[in-house]
């Protein structure tokens, strides 16, 4: 769970393997991201586009951002 605030502060209160334990397991997921993607059991497509990538380089290029 997450939550933002003022100051925008991140915090989260349970732990992927608590989450585990609850029965959300998302240990999976990321396993999956970990496997190069034609090997993974669910099909995920790069899909290079300029104008995402154009976000990236906005973000790097800000001066006011926030590094986290």
């Amino acid at each position: 769970m997450l939550f933002i605030g003022p100051g925008l502060i991140r915090c989260f209160a349970n732990s992927r393997y608590e989450a585990y334990d609850a029965g959300f397991d998302d240990a999976f997921i990321y396993d999956e991201i970990l496997v190069e993607p034609q090997h993974r059991k669910i099909p995920m497509i790069h899909a290079p586009d300029e104008k995402a990538l154009a976000v990236f380089t906005d973000w790097k290029s800000n001066p006011d951002k926030v590094v986290y």
